[in-house]
């Protein structure tokens, strides 16, 4: 594990379990956050995030998965809404 960490590839195994959209209600939860900004970002996750990723384990989510769901969202969404998702 150590050899892991030192190589960056460890990867904490709780972290296989905890899913996309889990991890989004705990930290927007735990930001401070003006009541429209939290309903504007609470939008986007259910709206925009939540449906392609939200289900998915933190540790598959790769950069060509978040890129392939940005693409997508580009043919569903105008390009703000896509920025700011």
């Amino acid at each position: 594990m150590q050899a892991d960490m030192d190589r960056q590839t460890w990867r904490d195994p709780r972290a296989q379990l905890v899913l996309l959209r889990t991890y989004a209600d705990q930290w927007l939860e735990a930001r401070d956050l003006k009541p429209r900004t939290r309903a504007d970002y609470r939008r986007i996750l259910d709206q925009h995030v939540y449906p392609a990723l939200g289900d998915l384990p933190l540790r598959s989510i790769s950069p060509t998965t978040v890129r392939d769901c940005h693409s997508d969202l580009g043919k569903k969404t105008g390009n703000t809404m896509r920025s700011h998702a």
